[in-house]
């Protein structure tokens, strides 16, 4: 067993720690007591027995509370709040160069004083670990979890200005030195570097063109390349499709995706931080999609007044009724599927639905990378597309609608036709994501009253 009173292990919180009975080499009780983060808060102090178990081809370490008390004299020394942290640790192996590791930790120190360091206490682990791969032990896994480590912030980012460089290269320049298989990729491809540092800038940029090998990249060409993910993540709706655009744009990234199984999983990941960072794509989408999903319902209702006005075509009225109606509806037992389990969510969703407000708040919920909740049945994403794809199938037929207006009609590309025809709410989020999809490819060419 580990010993926790060894300099290396040395904390600034730490008042005292102590051996207070050894079992035997896998069980001992151990006395801590640590000062608080500010005057008004008492000192912790802990009692806590640690077991350390084998299982298996793993480990198994549990530190569990215990109740026994000091003597008078080291309470009259100074009282401390009595913690509780009981906690399990199970070390399981993998494979000959991976190990998983799961950590459960119930605190109860009297706040939220040291349980953010504790469970960070796996994230520690797991970046020192990282730190060792080399670049031939890479895969999937490892870029997830390098695309995790480049988006944080080092302290070297603190004293950027000295050396005179931004906070990006500052951060990148650190994270090479630390990191066995990134010092690997620059060794190897001299673009790496330079490509890393625009992008997790993360700054707008007009994309420039490369045109190059894999293997005649310049750090010039990195920049270029670099700067070409911002614009990517600009116009579409997820961070997997900018990613899939920004790699499908150059040859050499093409290459490189097809030679290293880590690359496009670690771009995902850091893709996906960087949206989170900024609004501007988010902003953009949003209102356009608010913009087209308002248009929509006015010319749904223009449409169908339209059409119910007039004797001879009030039954084309009511079909296109009856079919928006079965679109809302479907969409209305997907959000109760979806979000049954919680009552006031549910009523949150039925209510967006009815007013027709629904396909914003899907790409809204889509493009600030909301995760998928335990209650929840569908993610996000697959939420969004089921619905999509869901009212097309409800609202195909309109095309084959007649005018509701009686003068002579001509065929208009999609760009004019929302100005006269009523939108599905899947044309709409199609025209919010910048793209056309099959399943709206019936709105491509309308009849449509000449004024």
């Amino acid at each position: 067993m580990w010993d926790p009173t060894r300099r290396s292990a040395h904390r600034e919180d730490a008042l005292v720690k102590e051996l207070e009975e050894r079992v035997n080499d896998h069980n001992a009780l151990w006395y801590n007591k640590k000062s608080p983060p500010s005057d008004r808060v008492a000192a912790r102090e802990f009692m806590t027995r640690a077991v350390w178990r084998k299982k298996g081809d793993g480990f198994i370490f549990v530190t569990s509370p215990d109740e026994k008390k000091r003597g008078p004299e080291e309470l009259c020394a100074g009282l401390g709040l009595r913690s509780r942290f009981p906690s399990a640790m199970n070390i399981k192996r993998k494979s000959d160069k991976e190990t998983a590791i799961e950590y459960v930790v119930h605190a109860d120190t009297g706040g939220r004083s040291y349980l953010s360091k504790e469970l960070g206490l796996v994230t520690e682990i797991e970046e020192y670990f990282q730190s060792l791969r080399g670049l031939d032990q890479w895969g999937a896994g490892d870029g997830r979890a390098v695309g995790e480590i480049l988006c944080i912030e080092t302290m070297s980012e603190k004293h950027h200005r000295r050396n005179g460089e931004i906070r990006q290269s500052a951060r990148i320049r650190e994270l090479v030195s630390r990191y066995k298989g990134l010092r690997d990729i620059t060794r190897k491809y001299e673009f790496w570097q330079p490509m890393l540092v625009r992008v997790v800038e993360n700054k707008l940029r007009t994309p420039g063109d490369v045109k190059s090998k894999l293997c005649g990249l310049s750090e010039r060409d990195g920049r270029t390349i670099g700067g070409g993910l911002s614009s990517a993540l600009y116009v579409n709706l997820t961070a997997e499709t900018g990613v899939d655009e920004w790699i499908s744009k150059y040859r050499a990234l093409r290459e490189l995706d097809k030679e290293e199984a880590w690359f496009r999983p670690m771009m995902n990941v850091v893709a996906e931080r960087l949206l989170g960072e900024v609004s501007w794509g988010l902003k953009m989408r949003v209102t356009i999609g608010a913009g087209l999903s308002v248009l929509d319902l006015a010319t749904d209702v223009f449409v169908i007044w339209s059409y119910i006005r007039k004797e001879d075509t009030q039954h084309y009225g009511w079909i296109l009724f009856a079919m928006i109606m079965g679109s809302i509806l479907l969409q209305l037992l997907m959000s109760f599927a979806q979000h049954r389990k919680k009552k006031r969510d549910l009523a949150r969703e039925l209510l967006i639905v009815i007013v027709g407000m629904k396909p914003v708040t899907d790409c809204y919920n889509v493009v600030s990378g909301k995760k998928m909740e335990q209650h929840h049945v569908l993610d996000p994403k697959t939420e969004l597309v089921g619905k999509r794809r869901g009212t097309s199938l409800a609202t195909d037929a309109d095309e084959n609608l007649p005018s509701p207006l009686s003068r002579p009609t001509f065929t208009t590309p999609l760009s004019l036709s929302p100005l006269f025809t009523p939108l599905s709410p899947c044309s709409s989020m199609c025209m919010a994501h910048m793209c056309a999809c099959d399943g709206c490819s019936h709105m491509c060419i309308v009849s449509h009253e000449v004024f």
